[in-house]
């Protein structure tokens, strides 16, 4: 199971950082996972990362000039070949509404194609709970599956992404506050109650069966990190000078057997 978050910059995790509480669950389980600590994104930016994994790039095939990432059998028809079924599931999109690139020739290579909301019901705040528990139903359901999970995640605004009951770290930004407008600290906060709701209450919820982790390995990280005190507007995908904090990710791996 490859879970990929959107906008989660490693830096700002707990167990990373004895400076934020912000994985409360996590640092308190950390038997459960191998922390390979801060990684580098692919690119800074979701569409191309994601396309890189599902197209299994590496380093050399970046720049793409010859877009061989879109050309490639995807990471499915590989698994496929290996005698794995496929499954992918998204809590960032909708209905069959495809992203990141996908068109309906990688759907052929998937046995399993599913987005937990409809466009009505799409909701930022509860969208990684739906797609937990969407994950624990199909690791009950089925064996011998490489499945690529997509997460809701992180991405500005950092205010919808949680329960206004959930605001732990405070003061925060306004509703329709701009990064411009706010100072270090309220993007720091609203921020980190973001990454605290969607990337440790998820993980909360999806091991609340820790059993699903029999005979499975759960590889996470993000698609890219995010700036939160920088120069612009701009937290992630810059196509000039992008800052660093912009590819910085996490790496987790959660097993049974470590």
């Amino acid at each position: 199971l490859w879970i990929l978050d959107c906008s989660v910059n490693g830096r700002y995790l707990g167990i990373n950082s004895d400076q934020f509480n912000s994985t409360p669950f996590l640092s308190k389980n950390a038997y459960l996972y191998v922390n390979a600590g801060n990684a580098i994104s692919a690119t800074n930016c979701s569409a191309t990362t994601n396309i890189f994994l599902m197209g299994v790039g590496n380093k050399d095939n970046l720049p793409d000039y010859d877009e061989r990432l879109l050309k490639s059998p995807n990471i499915f028809a590989f698994a496929q070949n290996a005698g794995f079924k496929t499954a992918y599931l998204s809590g960032q999109s909708h209905d069959n509404h495809l992203q990141n690139y996908m068109t309906k020739y990688d759907l052929e290579d998937l046995d399993y194609f599913h987005q937990p909301t409809t466009k009505n019901e799409k909701n930022e705040t509860l969208a990684d709970e739906l797609l937990a528990g969407d994950i624990i139903n199909y690791l009950k359901q089925n064996g011998g599956s490489f499945i690529y999970a997509v997460k809701s995640g992180s991405h500005f605004p950092w205010k919808n992404n949680y329960p206004s009951n959930e605001e732990i770290f405070q003061p925060s930004m306004g509703e329709n506050e701009s990064i411009s407008s706010s100072d270090s600290l309220l993007r720091l906060n609203t921020y980190l109650n973001s990454i605290r709701w969607k990337t440790d209450h998820f993980f909360q919820t999806l091991l609340s069966d820790k059993s699903i982790l029999d005979n499975t390995l759960i590889i996470y990280t993000s698609d890219h990190g995010q700036v939160i005190n920088g120069n612009s507007n701009q937290t992630h995908c810059s196509t000039h000078n992008p800052e660093i904090d912009e590819g910085i990710v996490p790496l987790l791996f959660f097993s049974n057997d470590l």
